[in-house]
């Protein structure tokens, strides 16, 4: 069997900057801090413009702040000089420096906020720009269904397994015209991105194996078809692979 192994591609680094989320562990299972769910653009762009309205509003805290006096946390030090315990007088409180005035405190969030904003868009530009990529030169009907949905031109799905331990799975779709292992190999790519772009958004492209966030593909000309094979190295999404593609199998 021939195969073609995956070239590196421009969008691969930013698509994995993205923090993908496992799903929810089994029940009993020390499944450690829960993943950040993926953020879409959309998403990302959204909580750019919320850290900047919050940057605007500690800007104007940090000149509210500005017109007031110094204070020192030293309490009240006339009340506390005239305190006593019995007859003890009470040991002076100490005045510490303050390192950041309130004014200071205010510019320093504001600008840690704009930051944050800044490297939202960035991710969210890298990723609507990887789709672009990915996509371009596909028909607009190639772009708007990943090749699992032609579900009667796939042949067989089988397990993809490491050991008895399941991976993913291998799905073979019948040799039609026109169809190669370089074009399918496109065409899975650019899906990826899409759904990448969506924040692996469970309602886009449910059907396809290859849509899951955490998976990988390998295209390879086999006979009677090309296959693919979808991997994952967390067991969950693993299972959720091979399920949509065993569901490929049940004809509409």
């Amino acid at each position: 069997m021939s195969s073609i192994s995956q070239p590196r591609q421009p969008w691969i680094p930013i698509i994995a900057a993205v923090a993908f989320s496992s799903l929810a562990a089994c029940a009993g299972r020390d499944a450690g801090p829960a993943a950040e769910e993926p953020k879409s653009a959309a998403d990302l762009y959204a909580e750019a413009n919320r850290h900047d309205a919050e940057a605007a509003r500690q800007d104007a805290l940090a000149a509210e702040t500005a017109q007031q006096p110094a204070t020192y946390p030293c309490g009240d030090t006339v009340i506390h000089d005239q305190s006593t315990s019995g007859t003890e007088r009470l040991t002076p409180r100490p005045c510490w420096s303050v390192e950041l005035s309130p004014t200071e405190r205010h510019k320093l969030q504001a600008e840690r906020l704009r930051d944050q904003a800044a490297e939202h868009r960035h991710v969210a530009k890298g990723l609507l720009d990887a789709e672009r990529v990915a996509c371009e030169g596909l028909a607009v009907e190639d772009m708007e269904h990943t090749r699992c949905w032609h579900r009667g031109d796939v042949l067989s799905v089988e397990a993809e397994l490491s050991g008895a331990r399941l991976r993913g799975a291998r799905v073979l779709f019948r040799q039609v015209r026109g169809l190669s292992v370089e074009w399918m190999q496109r065409a899975l790519a650019c899906h990826q991105a899409h759904a990448a772009a969506l924040g692996f958004a469970p309602t886009n492209m449910s059907y396809c194996p290859t849509t899951v966030a955490g998976a990988t593909f390998e295209v390879t000309q086999a006979s009677g078809g090309i296959l693919v094979i979808v991997r994952a190295t967390d067991d969950d999404v693993a299972a959720l692979i091979y399920s949509r593609a065993e569901a490929l199998l049940a004809r509409p």
